[in-house]
């Protein structure tokens, strides 16, 4: 049993529990809340403060508090719930959720806070057949999302590696002009980036 006055993280040990009440007892959080709490989910720091200042750990409001495990809840969705829409992309493909997040609350926001996390952005894996975890993650926009699809289409020209929206960005060409021309058999790099109409010879503006 701990003695009266330890503090551990933000409980502070007053004594037995206010409701009897086995394994048990009265703590107070830093913000002034008392409260009963299992006394071995504290010295085992599965509790570190009363609920209401879970967000504050971490400098969050409660809002972002709840967007964050709300990502965090989306990628379990996806990967182990058979009645998510997005089901089929995940579950079967075999991609899964690290125990770490998956057990733990608090090990996900401590890594997205710590990580780049900001409103707008979305949990992204880097490597779109691993796994959700520290080390394949990033909060990235929606539109370094849809280059790193599984559907995005890679073209390779001296010795860069580049999603097809990035050649485009490059050479100033709006996607669906290179895209056709795929479509139509068109391999050679030069013609596929062109704002030459390659049969007409007329230049093309957008």
């Amino acid at each position: 049993m701990i003695e009266v006055g330890t503090k551990i993280n933000s409980w502070t040990y007053l004594g037995p529990p206010k409701k009897k009440r086995n394994g048990y007892g009265r703590f107070r959080c830093d913000c002034g809340t008392e409260k009963d709490v299992a006394v071995l989910s504290v010295v085992k720091e599965k509790s570190r403060h009363c609920q209401c200042c879970r967000w504050n750990e971490f400098g969050l409001s409660k809002e972002d508090y709840r967007s964050i495990l709300s990502a965090r809840q989306r990628a379990i969705q996806r990967c182990y719930n058979e009645k998510n829409p997005s089901y089929y992309r995940y579950g079967p493909r075999g991609i899964t959720v690290c125990k770490e997040w998956l057990e733990d609350n608090r090990s996900f926001v401590k890594w997205a806070v710590e990580n780049g996390w900001q409103r707008g952005l979305s949990l992204d894996r880097i490597d779109n057949d691993g796994d959700y975890c520290p080390e394949n993650c990033r909060w990235a926009t929606e539109e370094e999302q849809a280059r790193n699809k599984s559907s995005c289409i890679y073209i390779e020209h001296d010795g860069q590696r580049k999603c097809l929206m990035e050649w485009c960005e490059k050479y100033g060409v709006p996607h669906h002009l290179p895209l056709n021309r795929l479509n139509r058999g068109c391999t050679d790099f030069d013609q596929l980036f062109s704002l030459v109409d390659g049969r007409t010879g007329a230049m093309l503006h957008y």
